[in-house]
C-alpha cells in the first residue's frame, strides 16, 4: 500500500483486467478509461489476457491534486486554474498539439508527439490570466492523448 497516495490507473492494452479498490465488487477496466482509486487501501487486480500495459499516475495528495483524462481530436482541454504541471501522451500513431490562448494572442507552433511520446507543460510558462483565471488551453490537433494535470495545494 502507498501512504497518502492517490492514483489513476489508465489501460492501454489488455483485456480482462479487473480492481477491487477497498473490498467493493471488482470494476472492469476499459481502455483508454482512466480509473481513480486511492493508492492506501487494499486494491486487488486481476489481469485476464496474457499481456497488457497501463499509463499509471501517482500523487501525494496532501500536496496536490491531479486530473486525467484521455482526449481524441480536434479538441480542446483548459488547463486548470489550480494546475502547476501537465503532462501529454500520443496513445494511439502520433498526435499533434498547441498551446492556444498565449499573452500575444496567436497559437503556439503545433507540436507533433509520436506514438508514446511525451509532453511536459509547465503552467507557470504556459501562464494564467486575470485574477489567475486560466486562459490557456491544450488544443489536441490529431490523435488520442493521454492528458495529465497536477494541482498545488
Amino acid at each position: 500500500m502507498l501512504h497518502g497516495i492517490d492514483r489513476s490507473l489508465t489501460l492501454l492494452e489488455g483485456t480482462g483486467v479487473t480492481l477491487a479498490v477497498d473490498g467493493a465488487a471488482p470494476v472492469a477496466l476499459e481502455i483508454n478509461s482512466p480509473f481513480a482509486f486511492p493508492g492506501d487501501v487494499k486494491t486487488d487486480c486481476n489481469v485476464g489476457s496474457a499481456t497488457g500495459r497501463d499509463l499509471n499516475a501517482m500523487w501525494d495528495r496532501s500536496r496536490c491534486t491531479a486530473s486525467v483524462n484521455v482526449v481524441t481530436a480536434p479538441t480542446a482541454v483548459d488547463f486548470p486554474v489550480e494546475s502547476a504541471v501537465a503532462f501529454a501522451v500520443a496513445l494511439a500513431d502520433e498526435a499533434s498539439l498547441a498551446i492556444s490562448g498565449n499573452d500575444s494572442g496567436a497559437d503556439c507552433i503545433p507540436t507533433l508527439l509520436a506514438k508514446e511520446d511525451a509532453m511536459r507543460m509547465d503552467v507557470d510558462s504556459v501562464g494564467k490570466g486575470a485574477a489567475g483565471s486560466a486562459t490557456r488551453s491544450l488544443q489536441v490537433l490529431s490523435g488520442t492523448v493521454y492528458v495529465a494535470f497536477f494541482c498545488a495545494e
